[in-house]
């Protein structure tokens, strides 16, 4: 996936909401691990969003940023009161990077995940829980096109986040990192 500044991902939003107001643009904001004053997981970091905000739509008469964090640990945070790049100031939470996403189904191939090599399509499915996390989030397991079980499967969010890698065990593997299994 190509990373792109929080400039770039803003701008892409506004072009895109003065054409296209029936469809929307989902993207990632992922915040540097130093915005925060306990370590978090890059996916508890990461923060999807959608062109269907506020402060991307014209002629809107407030300015709201909502996104919720990929491990299912936020819901819904306005981020643009956290976010130094907007109304957070110079303390506020810092990006670190931006990506497009394209939300998954049980269907999806041909998907490039940042920092992994080739592409994966889905072979599971299901919604769990992270540990501490109020919401679950759709989980997906992904195998290697080229390699298949050659290599270990990832674990990624409805976003394409990877919620864990070397994955040999399937879903087994995040329930043994402490995930709970929902039932659907």
């Amino acid at each position: 996936m190509e990373h792109i500044t929080y400039a770039e991902l803003r701008q892409r939003f506004r072009d895109h909401e003065r054409s296209h107001t029936r469809t929307h643009l989902i993207g990632n904001i992922v915040f540097t691990a130093d915005s925060y004053t306990a370590p978090y997981s890059l996916a508890a970091r990461t923060y999807t969003v959608s062109s269907d905000n506020k402060a991307f739509q014209p002629n809107m008469g407030g300015y709201s940023i909502y996104g919720s964090s990929a491990d299912g640990t936020d819901s819904l945070v306005r981020l643009e009161q956290y976010m130094a790049a907007e109304l957070g100031g110079k303390d506020g939470w810092k990006v670190d990077y931006c990506y497009m996403g394209t939300p998954l189904d049980g269907n999806s191939d041909h998907i490039s995940i940042d920092g992994h090599t080739g592409t994966w399509y889905v072979i599971d499915e299901g919604r769990f829980k992270a540990p501490g996390a109020r919401y679950p989030v759709r989980c997906y397991l992904l195998e290697h096109e080229e390699y298949g079980d050659e290599v270990p499967a990832l674990i990624v969010s409805s976003c394409g986040v990877v919620l864990l890698d070397d994955v040999w065990n399937g879903f087994g593997d995040l329930i043994e990192a402490g995930w709970t299994q929902e039932t659907d």
